[in-house]
This record gives C-alpha cells, sequence and structure tokens, in this order.
C-alpha cells in the first residue's frame, strides 16, 4: 500500500507469516525464501546507497535470542543468508534495519 503522504511505502501481507517491512519509497523491495531441504532462509534486499545495517533474531515475544550481526549493505541487490540450525524448535522474527530499510519476518522452526 502506498501514501504519497509518507516518506516510505509500507508492506502487510498475512499470507506470508506476518511480514512487514518499510523501504525507502525508491527501493525496489525485499523478499524472502526457505530453503526446503536445510535450516536456511535466504533475504533478498535491494537499496539505493551503500549503508550499513544489522540482522537480528528475535523469540516470539521480541526478546533478541542471538546476537546481532552487523551488515554491511551496497547499492543495488544484497543476498543475506540466515541458518537457524542452532535454534530449537518455535517461532522467530528475523529483523534486519538499517537507515531506509526495516523488514521483520515471522518463521517457525520445527
Amino acid at each position: 500500500m502506498q501514501n504519497k503522504n509518507k516518506q516510505f511505502s509500507d508492506i502487510f501481507d498475512e499470507r506470508n507469516g506476518n511480514c512487514f517491512f518499510s523501504i525507502d519509497k525508491h527501493s525496489k523491495g525485499a523478499s524472502m525464501f526457505k530453503h526446503r531441504s536445510t535450516a536456511k532462509y535466504t533475504l533478498e534486499l535491494h537499496t539505493n546507497s551503500m549503508e550499513s545495517g544489522i540482522l537480528k533474531v528475535l523469540d516470539h515475544r521480541g526478546v533478541q535470542i542471538k546476537l546481532s550481526q552487523p551488515l554491511e549493505l551496497l547499492k543495488g541487490k544484497n543476498t543475506i543468508e540466515v541458518d537457524t540450525k542452532n535454534l530449537n524448535a518455535g517461532e522467530y522474527i528475523l529483523q534486519i534495519v538499517s537507515k531506509s530499510i526495516f523488514f521483520s519476518k515471522k518463521i517457525a522452526k520445527t
């Protein structure tokens, strides 16, 4: 949903497990998929400039459970792999935060 009065475009899609992200209006967006044969997720983010960000893994209550991982996002397409093999079964939230991106996605580890 785009709002011309806001600096960011906000997208909420319940079908994809409560995905929420805000991305600078000039960016091409973000996507995420799970590898079927492994416990890895791949996130693809597009940025308009080089910037620093941070990757967080939170539990279902929003409490950070894994050390934050710093990210250096380059202009254009960025691919980030997240391995969940060391997490116990349960629901988690993957977050990426930078100057122009807030990406938050609920995942389930079985």
